[in-house]
Order: C-alpha cells, then sequence, then structure tokens
C-alpha cells in the first residue's frame, strides 16, 4: 500500500500538482482586488472633484426647488 503526502490543509493529494481549485482561488482573489481597488480609487477621484466643486461655490449645495 502507498501513502499520499498531506498537504498543510489535512487533504491527500500529490505534492507536484497543486489543485485546480487553489489556482482558481488565487486568480479570483487577484483579479476582485485588482478590480475592487480601481472601482475604489475611481469613487475617490469622483469625491474629491465633488468637495473640491463644493468648496469652489457653495451655494450649489442649496438648488432645492
Amino acid at each position: 500500500m502507498t501513502q499520499v503526502a498531506a498537504d498543510k490543509t489535512g487533504t491527500d493529494r500529490t505534492a507536484d500538482t497543486p489543485a485546480l481549485t487553489d489556482r482558481m482561488t488565487g486568480w479570483t482573489l487577484t483579479i476582485g482586488g485588482l478590480v475592487g481597488g480601481l472601482v475604489g480609487a475611481l469613487a475617490a477621484f469622483v469625491l474629491a472633484v465633488e468637495k473640491i466643486a463644493l468648496l469652489r461655490d457653495p451655494a450649489s449645495l442649496c438648488h432645492r426647488s
């Protein structure tokens, strides 16, 4: 009977071939982090532009009818 090496998570697989789910998880987190970072940077830019516009013309805040 042969033994298969267990990784740190306790699942049995060979050390040469990482599981497809491990690679997919890594790529998903990487792409998600990049997209989330870009969305966050865009939102921060929009808020900064709106704040500058408000500081230039505070009366623009009171444009309700």
